[in-house]
């Protein structure tokens, strides 16, 4: 019967088998000169600072649109608004302290307008204030709104809020402006400034027009006006009070193209009409003149109605339609 069990290995091969598993094994740490080994950290110690300083960034969002309480831009009658835009410090290094501030003009702080308008703003801390804005390039202990970063790589949004107080009486059109954000570092000596950015703002202001006609009722679109008796001619004058913030156009609809009917279909009357002083033809089924207007000041605009005299128009009633239609520009 054969003997299937394996046959002992040589020596030498066993001595090299041996070899080789010890030569796989982990190598110890290799000990410092004078024979101590080296020592591990604990398991979950820190590791020792990196000693890179202090190091700061800044983000800010693109431009901030003022789009107010309703939507339309900036009305001056509406409630004050806040619009929210986040800045954003970036850290890394050391851990240290910082704080933001922005510039205002020593007269204010101003969107502007292709025409000119001024439209003043401001850049708040929080809802409630106080303002980021200062005319101390450093700011102050009112306008530094302080923050702190810790060690490492990291970041931190900041809101901050764009105000435009209401009551501004300006023109309608497109303003925008900007301010400048500027981030300090605080250290042992004087606040050190890393960098500054320009925060951009833009807001519309649409157009407002309000009309009031001086022989009308109060609120009334419309009314009958009675020129009395026109054989012997007549001129009557309809005064109206227009507040708008843009330039107004008027235009002028006549149902009969300038001329007063007759009941019957006897021959008709003609007419003349101006605005302002600048006439106004009918003839032609319509026509348009515009007006420069000032927030700060209504337009009083008058409209005046002339007829020759006609002896010899029959007797009866004559009569049109016009229609006026205000429109502000802008």
């Amino acid at each position: 019967m054969r003997n299937n069990r394996a046959a002992p290995l040589p020596a030498p091969l066993l001595g090299l088998l041996l070899g080789l598993l010890l030569g796989a094994m982990p190598a110890p740490a290799a000990a410092a000169e004078g024979g101590a080994p080296a020592q591990l950290p604990p398991l979950g110690a820190s590791s020792p600072a990196s000693g890179e300083p202090c190091q700061l960034d800044l983000r800010l969002a693109g431009q901030t649109a003022w789009r107010g309480i309703y939507g339309r831009g900036y009305e001056p009658t509406a409630e004050e608004a806040l619009e929210q835009t986040d800045v954003v410090v970036l850290h890394d290094g050391a851990p240290c302290q910082w704080y933001l501030t922005a510039e205002r003009a020593p007269d204010g702080a101003f969107l502007q307008s292709a025409g000119g308008g001024r439209l003043g703003f401001d850049v708040l801390q929080s809802p409630n204030g106080p303002s980021l804005l200062s005319e101390d390039v450093q700011g102050t202990s009112f306008s530094r709104l302080n923050g702190a970063s810790g060690e490492g790589l990291g970041s931190q949004a900041v809101a901050l809020f764009v105000s435009i107080p209401p009551g501004q009486v300006v023109r309608a059109g497109a303003y925008a402006g900007h301010t400048v954000i500027r981030l300090y570092r605080l250290g042992d000596g004087l606040p050190e400034l890393v960098v500054q950015a320009p925060l951009a703002i833009a807001a519309a202001v649409p157009s407002v027009l309000s009309v009031s006609a001086r022989d009308f009722l109060p609120g009334a679109s419309g009314g009958a006006v009675d020129l009395g008796r026109l054989e012997g001619g007549v001129t009557r004058t309809l005064g109206f009070d227009v507040t708008a913030n843009a330039d107004v156009s008027l235009s002028f609809q006549s149902a009969n193209g300038g001329v007063l009917r007759h009941q019957a279909g006897a021959p008709g009357i003609p007419y003349r009409l101006s605005a302002g002083g600048r006439p106004i033809s009918l003839a032609a089924g319509g026509t348009a003149t515009r007006f420069v207007t000032t927030p700060e000041t209504p337009l009083m605009l008058d409209l005046t109605i002339t007829v020759d005299p006609h002896p010899r128009a029959a007797a009866g009633v004559y009569r049109d339609e016009l229609v006026v239609t205000f429109k502000a520009e802008g």
